[in-house]
């Protein structure tokens, strides 16, 4: 491989040599691992109605140095274990340490879920680190998952020690006192164990055969996941100046140039076949630098169109090239995004807080992006329905349903307001200084809350009066909650005096 390199970049070996000392004497990159819990197929059922309730809960289990004695070597897990095993494990850090533990939604009656949920993990030792996944039936009654997602949340855990110790409190104060931990916890479906050192190049897009935790354990059926690791951190001097796009692109010029300089018959029908070397290191950088197919197949016919303009190229050559990007995938890209941002914009006051200059920033740059991508060809092409991108941002921030959810949150304020001045407020003023403070604030939140609330049901009114319009249960219940809270306001009518 070093050879070849030689040969593509026109080094010598001293050369080569010097930059070679210079990288491995730089800082080690760091890999993360990016799986996809795709779905499952024939569980075991576990649930009176011959159904399942099944998630995923997956970590890193940080690996044991070859050096370690062999008795503390120990590779089979599970997330879940009995009280006294979890007890007694608590403590021991270094054969239990564990990233952040993710876990997938709860998917109802269903022996062959489909979860399609993608997490990242941070991988300490590429080389002896295992990614562990268990999949479980949830319980209503406690779930390990709810106490996972809210450790999560919380603390950040990184301890596996630390995490059992939680999660074995989570179960027994939220499980019955007549009945332990163990009788009301969900129960064990399979799990997975991957050692990071057996994933290929490519990663992995398969179907595992689900373990049992021991002999004990009874599990059958296979989950589908898609694994790849990729590096995060390079510290070398290109890659702080440039992109891994970028430094794709000159190193797949760069081969391109080698290789069809190499070819002795028929150079101007070249089939764009290249050698081994070349395409293991091209395969390498991709998957290391996280580059998604479409990327690679975009970079492939910009470089390769880019060279058939000194060097003619077999057309079937570049016919392939274009076929491979996939107008609908980056149509679906496209719309995915663009979903995802107005979703985000109907919560602009939760998600980008005014109070937040970090916040505020996010949104900027969030909004010239989505805008960018409106004025691109490309979008037009493969989104021509969405060339009016301004007028879903206008309906999104315009939502009736937003307006009215606001307005409730108002009016349960006034209530509060109303009901300080009733009790506190007018007691005082009016012993001190003869005023009737209630009957004065009341009379004017009143009026203001009045015009407030007739003017949004004027605008539900008109919507509704719309061809193919009708009133959603959503906003239905929004409705309610209006009505509920103007009911409660008006209550306080009867503190006011008869004249």
């Amino acid at each position: 491989m070093f050879s070849y390199l030689r040969n593509v970049f026109d080094i010598g070996e001293e050369e080569h040599a010097i930059i070679l000392q210079k990288v491995q004497e730089s800082k080690q990159a760091s890999f993360s691992l990016r799986v996809s819990v795709i779905k499952a197929k024939n569980l075991m059922a576990k649930d009176a109605n011959g159904y399942s309730d099944p998630y995923c809960m997956l970590g890193i289990l940080l690996g044991q140095s070859p050096r370690e004695p062999e008795e503390k070597k120990e590779r089979k897990f599970s997330f879940r274990k009995k009280k006294e095993k979890l007890e007694k494990r608590a403590s021991t850090k270094e054969v239990l340490a564990a990233r952040c533990i993710q876990v997938t939604h709860v998917k109802p009656e269903t022996l062959n879920p489909v979860w399609e949920e993608h997490f990242v993990f941070d991988i300490d030792d590429v080389h002896n680190d295992l990614l562990h996944l268990d999949i479980w039936d949830h319980d209503d009654d406690v779930s390990v998952a709810e106490a996972c997602k809210k450790l999560n949340e919380v603390s950040g855990l990184r301890g596996m020690g630390r995490y059992f110790k939680q999660i074995a409190k989570s179960v027994r104060s939220n499980a019955s006192a007549s009945s332990g931990a163990e009788e009301n916890a969900d129960d064990f479906l399979g799990c997975i164990n991957m050692p990071l050192s057996e994933l290929p190049v490519n990663g992995f897009d398969k179907w595992f055969k689900l373990e049992p935790r021991s002999s004990a354990s009874k599990v059958q059926g296979e989950c589908h996941l898609i694994m790849r690791l990729f590096t995060n951190q390079r510290d070398t001097t290109l890659t702080k100046r440039e992109t891994n796009v970028s430094i794709h692109k000159k190193l797949l010029t760069q081969i391109l140039e080698y290789e069809h300089g190499q070819v002795k018959r028929e150079p101007y029908s070249w089939s764009g076949l290249v050698s081994p070397p070349s395409w293991t290191l091209l395969s390498h950088h991709a998957v290391q630098t996280d580059l998604s197919p479409l990327q690679q197949a975009i970079l492939r016919w910009g470089c390769y169109s880019s060279h058939h303009r000194s060097q003619r190229l077999c057309y079937s050559l570049l016919l392939r090239l274009l076929r491979a990007i996939d107008e609908r995938q980056l149509s679906d890209s496209f719309r995915l995004y663009t979903e995802h941002c107005l979703c985000l914009m109907k919560k602009v006051r939760q998600v980008f807080p005014s109070t937040s200059p970090a916040a505020i920033t996010r949104l900027e740059l969030m909004l010239r992006g989505v805008g960018y991508m409106q004025s691109m060809q490309a979008f037009k092409t493969v989104c021509p329905l969405r060339n009016e991108l301004h007028m879903d941002i206008t309906t999104v921030v315009k939502s009736l349903e937003e307006q009215l959810k606001r307005l409730v949150r108002v009016l349960d304020a006034v209530c509060a307001d109303a009901q300080r001045a009733h009790h506190t407020y007018n007691k005082l003023f009016h012993s001190a200084v003869k005023v009737d403070f209630f009957s004065i604030s009341y009379r004017q939140l009143e009026k203001l809350v009045a015009d407030d609330v007739n003017m949004a049901m004027e605008q539900v009114c008109g919507t509704l009066e719309q061809e193919n319009s009708r009133l959603t249960q959503s906003m239905g219940e929004t409705i309610f909650e209006l009505f509920i809270s103007l009911k409660i306001l008006k209550g306080f009518r009867e503190f006011l005096p008869l004249k």
